[in-house]
């Protein structure tokens, strides 16, 4: 008998960013406790949302992603501001965005989703928009008025580089404290 686990590929941020988003999050969350911040362990950029996924058919996914990103070269990702969807005054998500590196980004995750496509995934949207989500709202929470004013200070903030090598095949498991991802597979960009 299969099972199924929840199924997605991404690119992880390194330590630098992720302790720079860290220092920040006191302010934010005095400002907005009643949202649900993102473990920084668990930050990343989904390249391919792929769903549920029989456990049998993971190897062949993995085979494929990394035949499939293997001339793609390493690059440097600067992780830039922050901002909230919908909007400011009716938060769903908290993200921060990508400066430098975008572009060879949406390339990765062209590269990713075209992939995903050729084994039977749906694609994923046509314009892809790299986000770091650092912050959800439940509905109850996003159906009242949040307004996240100290966002604003954080608009043009740089949280720091990092060197994207590697795309990572993860599971994630729900849990009690929220989410967690397992690596199934990590496979790395060429030098």
């Amino acid at each position: 008998m299969s099972s199924k686990i929840r199924t997605f590929v991404a690119v992880d941020v390194g330590p630098g960013v992720r302790q720079a988003i860290e220092r920040e999050l006191p302010k934010l969350t005095a400002a907005a406790p009643q949202i649900n911040w993102t473990k920084s362990e668990n930050y990343h950029f989904t390249l391919s949302f792929l769903g549920e996924v029989r456990d049998q058919e993971i190897p062949e996914i993995c085979k494929v992603i990394q035949e499939s990103v293997k001339a793609i070269e390493e690059f440097e990702l600067e992780i830039v501001g922050l901002t909230a969807f919908p909007s400011i005054d009716r938060i769903k998500y908290v993200w921060a965005g990508v400066g430098f590196g975008k572009e060879e980004l949406c390339q990765l995750q062209a590269t990713v989703a075209e992939a995903a496509s050729r084994l039977g995934f749906p694609r994923d949207r046509e314009n892809y928009r790299p986000h770091l989500t650092i912050a959800r709202a439940t509905r109850n929470e996003a159906d009242e008025n949040r307004n996240l004013d100290v966002l604003a200070s954080f608009a043009e903030r740089s949280f720091g580089v990092c060197s994207i090598d590697e795309v990572i095949v993860y599971g994630s498991y729900q849990g009690k404290s929220g989410p967690s991802y397992v690596p199934m597979s990590t496979i790395s960009l060429s030098y």
